[in-house]
């Protein structure tokens, strides 16, 4: 018994001796918070239709985001009021202002807009890490032609890389791609980019459509559209 005893306890000396502590990476710093933090975008928008001259049209803007506040919502969490404001690039004031709100709650990150809740990031950030960020907005969709956020699978493809946008560096930057779904009448795509202690830097998204089926499935995306929306944010001053 004494032997078996003693063996017991070499063996846990060494398994005691190989146990190895994970660093679980910081990555909140890509979606910072705090009062007072503004940014603006610049926005190019297209839009497709047959009614449009030469089949689109291009709508560029600006686009700022301030957290102006903080407040407890109904649980008593903490959560950050933003207000969104646009205009004509270089063009003042400001003008059609949108509440929204944002916060970090568990492991996830929440924004609040238009009646709609996305998760656009959960922690901690790896890569190839992949999560429902829709998974709150489904029910209010239901009854809603709207299908642009269906079968979204959000996924890190890229994390702690630099990456320049508009002609400003980022030492580390984080890409979440939301959905990349192509039919021969339709064209789905979304990506998002974050910056350490900056947030959201870029977004691109697409939601095409073919309304006349003699275009031939040989004609690319977007070339082939003749309906929908193209729209890319880039951070312009943070």
């Amino acid at each position: 018994m004494r032997a078996l005893t003693l063996v017991m306890v070499a063996f846990l000396a060494v398994a005691c001796s190989k146990v190895k502590t994970i660093e679980i990476p910081d990555t909140n710093s890509y979606f910072p918070l705090e009062v007072g933090q503004s940014v603006i975008f610049s926005v190019d928008s297209i839009k497709y239709s047959p009614l449009l001259n030469n089949g689109k049209q291009t709508f560029s803007y600006e686009v700022k985001e301030t957290i102006i506040d903080k407040a407890l919502d109904g649980t008593g969490h903490e959560v950050y009021i933003f207000e969104r404001v646009e205009r004509k690039e270089g063009e003042l004031p400001w003008k059609n202002p949108v509440i929204g709100t944002k916060t970090i709650r568990g492991n996830r990150a929440e924004v609040s807009i238009h009646n709609l809740k996305f998760m656009p990031l959960t922690f901690p950030i790896i890569p190839n890490l992949a999560w429902d960020g829709n998974a709150f907005i489904y029910s209010s969709l239901q009854d809603s032609t709207n299908t642009f956020y269906e079968d979204w699978r959000y996924t890190v493809t890229a994390i702690d890389v630099p990456k320049t946008v508009n002609e400003v560096e980022f030492d580390s930057t984080l890409t979440v791609k939301h959905i990349d779904d192509s039919t021969g009448l339709s064209y789905r795509f979304s990506s998002a980019s974050y910056a350490r202690n900056t947030g959201l830097i870029s977004l691109d998204q697409y939601s095409l459509f073919v309304k006349d089926t003699s275009i031939i499935d040989s004609i690319p995306w977007p070339q082939r559209a003749n309906a929908g929306f193209i729209t890319h944010w880039r951070i312009k001053n943070h």
